[in-house]
């Protein structure tokens, strides 16, 4: 998993997920449809956030507040 969202100069970046432009709910719904039993996130070194364990923190909340119930 990796998100992108669009810099103030209108340049891809690297977004924790659900913090980019990525429509993450039929993205999971399409994996688990396909099989999909493990997700791993991908986090870039460019990211927004300038520590990388914040950034893995709020991938993984985002992701077990959406999608772990």
């Amino acid at each position: 998993m990796k998100d992108f969202g669009v810099s103030g100069k209108r340049e891809r970046v690297f977004r924790e997920i659900g913090r980019g432009n990525l429509e993450w709910e039929p993205i999971v719904k399409a994996a688990k449809k396909a099989g999909c039993r493990w997700y791993v996130v991908e986090q870039d070194r460019d990211w927004i956030n300038s520590d990388p364990f914040e950034a893995l923190k709020i991938s993984f909340d985002y992701i077990k507040e959406s999608f772990c119930r």
